[in-house]
């Protein structure tokens, strides 16, 4: 029998089919009723989609924008039947701040309105400021996408934490398939740089909707046409949308790798690790690093609302083309690099006040990743690996940096003595990772009870399916082997196996040790 499919699977398997176009501006408003001329008003905005009851849908599309569609509760199970073929629909709006307590009842809406169109997410807003919570999202509503609103420069709701909540939502996101971000955010009259600097940084962080809108019409001030007339926040939030417009078509395969700052470091953020394959330096910059099958993207973002800063982008590596997108045109313009006394390329990107800047740069290329002990007795086998395709691995084992010339690396070989191996891949004529490089040491063998032993712990990998710890005595192990540490990697498959480890521990120092083990299924120490 062919098993019946689960009406409400995790989110890792139901995002697989959620259609999501790119980056969204998404307008949230006033109920315009029938008066389609506010629909034409905010599409001149350069929102891509807008808010909506389901009888206002089709007014929505006909100009052009996508349907981000308010439903009753007693509506979640019904109503998106009759979109689930419609790739207009955006997604479902649920239901607003929704404290955790309640988050049970919602996953029952959210698994009908899956039920009812798989592709299309329903969302739900949540504050973090106030419940917490972002952990356990996923596990409970099993939700094909993530809203959350935060005004972070109102002084009562932790706007220290903007960055943190940012790498939260990021992280989870991650863990469950990429699902789409939506950030709720408001436009601030008194400063609308305050809401832009929000949607730029949120951008870095890989938010991919920013439903946001209020009083950005002027009063009922409207053109020749009839169409409402955009008074100074409108005219503001119309040229960060034309920027979400213009990146967006990237962002339709390109998903988020990670988020740096540069210091100092707000709450929650990292630093780019001094080895990385792009550094970044300027005046509060954060960058988010961003790839499909074909390019590296980096969005760069002005952490300053009220003052202009620069984002200087340093590459290791040989062959980049590095463009930036005209965010007003929507076309790419060559950046030219700058070679540096240090052998690094670099280029200096602007960054106006509160705003951001979409970087692309092809041909980079993963550096290699070199493998084997690093401590070792009698000989050691290394092995080196690529992430990339269609290219070659180049390695030296004399310490000299690796260029075109050097070995070109097979298979994994064996070494006899202490090696520094460095490696790096190329690709065409131009192309060239930034160098790996390990350092693996011979080490003299110490005696003990007899036996000469060496660095690292031998393990023995046994298969079976027990309901007490077995007697591994009495059982031949499917393999053997020796690791630098105590890992669960030294087994063959998730579930029904066992592992043993043994070794030698060098204690130098004199004093009382406690030991502990702790395991799911069973363990002995």
């Amino acid at each position: 029998r062919v098993p019946a499919p689960d009406p409400n699977p995790p989110t890792l398997a139901k995002a697989d089919g959620v259609e999501w176009p790119g980056l969204m501006a998404i307008y949230h408003g006033v109920n315009w009723w029938g008066d389609e001329t506010v629909v034409t008003a905010i599409k001149e905005a350069h929102f891509g989609a807008s808010g909506c009851a389901e009888f206002q849908v089709d007014q929505v599309t006909k100009r052009g924008l996508h349907s981000f569609v308010f439903l009753w509760a007693h509506e979640a199970g019904t109503v998106p039947w009759k979109f689930r073929d419609d790739d207009t629909v955006l997604c479902y709006y649920l239901g607003d701040r929704i404290p955790p307590g309640g988050w049970g009842k919602w996953a029952g809406l959210e698994a009908a309105a899956y039920r009812a169109d798989p592709l299309h997410p329903a969302v739900f807003s949540m504050s973090p400021q106030a419940w917490g919570g972002i952990e356990v999202y996923f596990p409970i509503v099993r939700g094909r996408a993530i809203q959350y609103y935060h005004y972070s420069w109102d002084s009562g709701r932790l706007p220290h934490m903007h960055y943190a909540f940012l790498e939260q939502y990021r992280q989870q996101s991650a863990a469950n398939g990429q699902v789409p971000i939506i950030r709720l955010l408001e436009s601030r009259p008194e400063d609308m740089r305050k809401t832009n600097r929000d949607i730029f940084t949120s951008l870095a962080y890989g938010v991919r909707g920013f439903q946001y809108g209020g009083a950005i019409f002027d009063g009922g001030k409207r053109d020749e046409r009839g169409v409402p007339v955009q008074n100074h926040l409108g005219k503001v939030a119309a040229k960060a949308n034309l920027a979400i417009e213009a990146f967006s078509p990237v962002f339709r395969r390109a998903r988020n790798v990670d988020t740096f700052n540069v210091h100092p470091l707000p709450r929650g953020c990292k630093t780019v690790p001094p080895d990385y394959w792009v550094r970044l330096g300027g005046a509060e910059v954060c960058m988010g690093e961003f790839a499909d099958r074909f390019a590296s993207y980096l969005v760069l973002a002005n952490r300053n609302a009220f003052g202009a800063s620069q984002a200087v982008l340093q590459f290791a590596e040989k062959g980049l083309k590095v463009s930036k997108m005209n965010k007003n045109l929507g076309y790419w313009e060559d950046l030219p690099l700058k070679e540096e006394p240090n052998g690094l390329s670099s280029v200096a990107v602007p960054l106006e006040e509160a705003d951001g800047e979409l970087v692309r740069v092809i041909g980079h290329c993963v550096k290699p990743t070199i493998t084997g002990p690093l401590q070792f007795v009698g000989k050691a086998r290394v092995a080196i690996a690529s992430g990339n395709h269609s290219g070659t691995i180049r390695y030296t084992l004399d310490g000299t940096a690796p260029t075109r010339e050097s070995r070109a690396y097979k298979s994994p070989f064996e070494i006899a003595g202490t090696t520094k191996v460095r490696a790096i891949f190329t690709r065409g004529s131009t192309n060239e990772s930034a160098v790996a490089e390990a350092t693996f040491t011979k080490v003299q063998p110490q005696k003990v009870d007899g036996k000469q032993v060496g660095p690292g712990v031998a393990y023995e990998y046994y298969e079976g399916s027990w309901t007490a710890l077995p007697e591994f005595d009495k059982l031949k192990p499917a393999g053997t082997g020796k690791r630098a540490d105590m890992s669960l990697k030294a087994s063959r498959r998730e579930n029904e196996y066992g592992l043993r480890f043994s070794g030698y521990l060098d204690i130098k120092t004199a004093g009382s040790y406690t030991f502990s083990l702790c395991s799911d299924d069973g363990s002995r120490l």
